[in-house]
């Protein structure tokens, strides 16, 4: 495939120098990460904590499972999408820990008023308010941690912000269920609102704590920008399509591996529980227990190894290690992910749900990081906005969903969405293999390039 060796579109040689300068302190830069770690955790409790109370919530207002695959996926999806883009130009440009603060403050405020839900239509809604705020976490991560570190030390420090993933789904299954067993037979009257059930005060318990953070996200630094355009404002969405479209090969197998990879991912997390409690009689409480404490042990210890040994592969002179780990991880994924839900004895069923746990978090150690490589400083926010948009709407919109649709209307068993999940891991993870393969070289290439356009003094 013919590699395109030009500079990116849209900028001269004085505008890319126009923000030049040192990057900031190291305990400044890694509190920033430090405080955006936890508002990753935050998010992915607030998004994930769905996963735990399928049960409950079906029982209560009378869904199918269908109906709970597009509340935890399509719709959320969808205007984590729409809303993504907006905001990226806004954080490209604008006061970035002010915009992320506001957003943290709405994912949290509406994860709370979950909590007072009384209708299916009501939990849709207020997930769209969830999507909403953490459409802004990503973009201004990425432009964020892009301008605080140089490149061949963004690996480890998006790798230790991605690690408020597993700890962010492992804390919301662990908690939950913790939650769960501690609420269980409880209900609140509320005046002028009505009864709450358990899985509403559990909604209560992991909202509010959110809104704390909001507040903590303005006490750490907006690092000085590397790169600015002269007149100060947001690049043109066609000069970003235009750059992406020069760099084609390098972003759409990379977006492609991701959308494949994230379709097993978000799909295996929606339904890990619902599975173990419909096949082993598990309870939702203890499943969120042993299913959190797997995660967290598992899925920090890989993003971590993960997140170093790209750095350590970058700063040997291979300028496509931050691709490297995500395709070891996913190609060592692969059997477990077949396997766990198959095999008929819990213990060994836990087992290879360890190693599929630290093999797919690993995953996404450094997925961010690629794409802070390929955009320049001033359109990262919007390129993150777009990547991010595509993986959520392909992975989180279809993964949780399509398992669904194979469980009610193929094979028509709640038990057998094992089955689903096998087929689902079979396919996405052979065609994020294929494409990540593809991507190693045109990636290097291009990481190679962009990186001599991107050095400036300081």
């Amino acid at each position: 495939m013919a590699v395109d060796q030009s500079e990116p579109v849209g900028f001269s040689g004085q505008e890319r120098q126009a923000a030049a300068g040192a990057y900031p302190g190291a305990f400044a830069a890694w509190y920033m990460v430090a405080v955006l770690v936890l508002a990753y955790t935050f998010s992915f409790i607030d998004r994930q904590i769905l996963t735990l109370l399928v049960h409950d919530i079906q029982h209560d207002l009378h869904v199918n499972d269908t109906a709970m695959g597009i509340l935890h996926g399509f719709t959320f999806a969808v205007f984590y999408s729409i809303a993504g883009l907006p905001i990226a130009r806004a954080i490209d440009v604008g006061p970035r820990r002010a915009i992320l603060a506001v957003g943290i403050f709405a994912w949290s405020l509406t994860t709370a008023l979950c909590g007072i839900a009384f209708r299916y239509w009501q939990l849709l809604l207020l997930r769209i308010g969830v999507a909403v705020g953490e459409a802004t976490l990503l973009p201004a991560m990425n432009s964020m941690i892009g301008d605080a570190f140089p490149p061949e030390r963004r690996g480890l420090a998006t790798a230790l912000f991605n690690v408020g993933l597993p700890i962010g789904i492992g804390l919301s299954v662990l908690f939950g269920g913790v939650l769960i067993n501690s609420f269980e037979g409880v209900t609140l009257e509320v005046p002028g609102v009505g009864i709450l059930k358990p899985w509403q005060l559990v909604f209560l318990s992991v909202g509010i704590p959110g809104l704390f953070v909001a507040v903590l996200a303005m006490t750490m630094i907006d690092p000085p920008r590397k790169q600015t355009t002269q007149d100060g404002d947001s690049v043109p969405i066609r000069d970003v399509l235009r750059h992406m479209g020069r760099y084609r090969w390098a972003f759409g197998l990379h977006f492609g591996a991701v959308c494949f990879a994230s379709m097993v991912g978000y799909g295996y997390v929606a339904w890990i529980p619902a599975m173990y409690m419909r096949n082993f009689e598990i309870s939702s409480g203890d499943m969120g227990i042993v299913y959190g404490l797997l995660t967290l042990v598992f899925g920090v210890t890989s993003i971590i190894i993960a997140g170093w040994f790209s750095d350590y592969w970058d700063g040997r002179g291979n300028s496509d290690g931050k691709m490297r780990a995500p395709l070891i991880a996913i190609t060592g994924s692969l059997i477990p992910a077949l396997v766990f839900p198959l095999v008929t004895d819990i213990y060994w069923s836990f087992f290879f749900l360890s190693i599929f746990l630290f093999f797919s978090y690993a995953i996404w150690s450094t997925g961010a990081a690629v794409i802070q490589d390929l955009s320049p400083g001033p359109m990262r926010a919007q390129i993150t906005a777009i990547y991010t948009g595509i993986l959520n709407l392909v992975g989180l919109g279809f993964g949780p969903v399509g398992i669904a649709l194979l469980t009610d209307y193929a094979f028509g068993d709640p038990k057998a969405v094992k089955y689903s999940m096998v087929i689902f891991a079979a396919v996405g993870t052979s065609l994020a293999i294929a494409a990540w393969v593809l991507c190693l070289r045109p990636y290097g290439v291009y990481a190679r390039r962009l990186r001599k356009w991107k050095a400036v003094p300081g």
